[in-house]
């Protein structure tokens, strides 16, 4: 059953990874683990443990409630201001940058870790108060030292987690950290899309492409039951049942792709009957959900550098700087794919699965065609990506990549001519 949930499985991870909530709620999980561990010290050792040494005055249980009660209110309270800041920079960075950018602020690991610090701190004070038992009635009197002296460093903590936090909101919606960063996002893609030191295992009995003599017309095409973007896409699997039951698959959707129930993703080759067991093994491989994401998909990134581009060169923005900054992050993007071979694509490194080859005219053509539009009013971003574009081709060795490159060059300056 988990075979054919592959890829699910690896959907929910990545969603559980990259969720807003998700290190929160290990804080907090851990303030109970080690509220848990506290609180056993103090019972276990409470006939050892003096007050002094953990830099404490003895104090009686109704102080100890106050102490911890006070820490617990004030960082419940810090909490949702922390929590009611990260909510604004979001609205404010998809209103001005563009909506695709939510998901960049919601998976920002500062907010996550200091919106956890404070949860972890107040359920552990909350836990701890829950110990504190006052004396009579054949009850002896417990003051839990060990759990409020923690509880006291943790505040403390909080505090300059607190200070750590205000300092990283501004950055969050500095418009230039946030294209470096999608710039940097873009290079870390190319480099997981395309492994230079991969070393396929070679299936005996097939050499070369087998595409070059296969006839799309004797291929079954698999559709998936659920419309939408395709988020992930599990290709070690895919391979791992066209090599059992001796298939040869073509991937046609590629994550980022939307599909409907009527859109093949991919062929299938068989030389006997194709099961519907089997069918539904291949759909498995495949996970889609209601918008694309940046896992396994690099262009998605691209198209968020060119969304900004387009809102900043917007009439009521006209910002050519934030569009020249874009531009020079997928300058550095595009001679980084230039680095690395299509040949070791991971949708394309199987034998016995293939995809239509990832070209760098693909890539540029794709990023420039809509990128266009934008650039082609504004006088000072167009002689700047224009010289990024020369800058590029200079550096290439491919004749072939050359010439898309200065296809687009030529592109640019018809549409500015145009204007």
């Amino acid at each position: 059953m988990c075979m054919e949930l592959s890829a699910k499985l690896l959907q929910l991870y990545r969603h559980l990874w990259t969720s807003y909530w998700c290190i929160p709620v290990a804080f907090l999980l851990l303030s109970v683990a080690l509220a848990a561990a506290t609180t056993g010290i103090d019972h276990v050792f409470k006939e050892s443990i003096t007050p002094a040494a953990y830099y404490l005055r003895a104090v009686e249980p109704d102080t100890a409630r106050v102490i911890l009660s006070t820490i617990a209110g004030s960082i419940i309270g810090v909490a949702g201001v922390v929590f009611s800041i990260t909510m604004v920079a979001v609205s404010f960075a998809s209103g001005n940058f563009g909506p695709r950018l939510i998901g960049n602020m919601m998976r920002d690991r500062g907010s996550q870790v200091s919106l956890g610090c404070f949860i972890g701190t107040f359920v552990f004070s909350l836990i701890a108060l829950r110990f504190v038992r006052d004396g009579g009635d054949g009850v002896e009197a417990f003051t839990p030292y060990v759990s409020i002296a923690t509880s006291m460093g943790l505040a403390l903590a909080c505090m300059g987690v607190l200070i750590y936090f205000i300092h990283h909101v501004p950055e969050t919606i500095n418009i230039e950290l946030i294209v470096a960063k999608l710039g940097r996002a873009l290079k870390s893609g190319i480099e997981s899309r395309f492994r230079v030191n991969y070393v396929d295992v070679k299936t005996p009995g097939i050499d070369g492409d087998w595409r070059d003599d296969a006839d799309r017309k004797d291929a079954t095409e698999i559709t998936l039951a659920e419309d939408g973007y395709i988020q992930a896409l599990d290709v070690d699997r895919l391979d791992e049942i066209a090599s059992l039951n001796s298939l040869y698959i073509e991937i046609l959707r590629r994550p980022g792709a939307f599909v409907t129930n009527c859109d093949p993703v991919c062929a299938v080759w068989h030389k006997e009957d194709f099961s519907r067991e089997t069918e539904a093994r291949v759909q498995a491989c495949f996970a889609t959900g209601a918008s694309p994401t940046v896992n396994q998909n690099i262009e998605f990134v691209a198209d968020q550098l060119v969304e900004i581009i387009a809102r900043a060169l917007s009439p009521g923005v006209n910002d050519p700087y934030t569009a020249i900054a874009c531009i020079n992050w997928l300058k550095v993007g595009i001679l980084h794919f230039a680095e690395h071979e299509t040949e070791n694509d991971t949708f394309n490194r199987h034998q016995r699965v293939k995809s239509k080859p990832y070209m760098f005219k693909d890539f540029v053509t794709a990023i420039f065609e809509s990128a266009i539009p934008y650039i082609a009013p504004n006088r000072q971003v167009t002689r700047h990506t224009i010289d990024c574009l020369e800058a590029i081709s200079e550096q290439l060795t491919d004749e072939a990549n050359r010439k898309a490159v200065a296809k687009i060059i030529s592109d640019l300056n018809n549409a500015a001519d145009d204007r």
